[in-house]
């Protein structure tokens, strides 16, 4: 509970619910004397400072010795990583897919290992440089509102080399190119 001094040399907790007084105590400490608005009354004197004081050098103790041995654990785990120029490195699994940029302790050395090799497939690129995909179905629709009109999307599944990827296409262009996949659907 926060407190401070009234202009009248009493004392006052946060908002008006107890008055304090001070009084010089027996062993020649001055001593607080809180009588709260319930008629509780409470002795704040230089003992109880005393071992308020004492209790929070226990607990910084115990929270010096908590960050030491948790530092001690993860010093135990941490190894020095240190690669050489042209060496292999992998990402660890679990982080290859979330993003382009990670740490460097997120690396780990790289055994060459034959069951690791991917043979690239052929991909027959057209004179702009794009290749052929194949529209597989319509999997959703929805109707983007502009500032002026209004667009209608579809959701394109389409699968190359067994892969199947989703695209936003505009329902008009994919109405002319590939009007097949609408029969079933609309």
């Amino acid at each position: 509970m926060a407190t401070q001094r009234d202009t009248s040399g009493g004392l006052q907790t946060g908002g008006g619910s107890s008055r304090g007084r001070r009084r010089r105590g027996g062993g020649g400490g001055t001593q607080w004397i809180l009588q709260y608005e319930t008629g509780e009354v409470s002795v704040l004197g230089p003992n109880l400072v005393a071992e308020t004081t004492e209790k929070i050098k226990k607990i910084r103790e115990r929270i010096l010795m908590a960050q030491s041995r948790q530092k001690s654990y993860a010093d135990q785990r941490r190894k020095p990583l240190e690669f050489e120029e042209r060496e292999h490195v992998a990402l660890l699994p679990h982080l290859s897919n979330l993003h382009d940029v990670f740490h460097v302790s997120q690396l780990r050395k790289y055994t060459s290992d034959a069951a690791h090799v991917l043979e690239p497939e052929s991909v027959e690129l057209r004179e702009n440089l794009t290749f052929h995909v194949t529209p597989v179905r319509i999997d959703d629709t929805r109707v983007k509102k502009l500032r002026g009109k209004e667009v209608s999307l579809v959701k394109v599944a389409w699968k190359r080399a067994g892969v199947e990827e989703h695209t936003w296409e505009l329902e008009s262009e994919m109405r002319n190119d590939y009007s097949e996949l609408f029969s079933s659907n609309h």
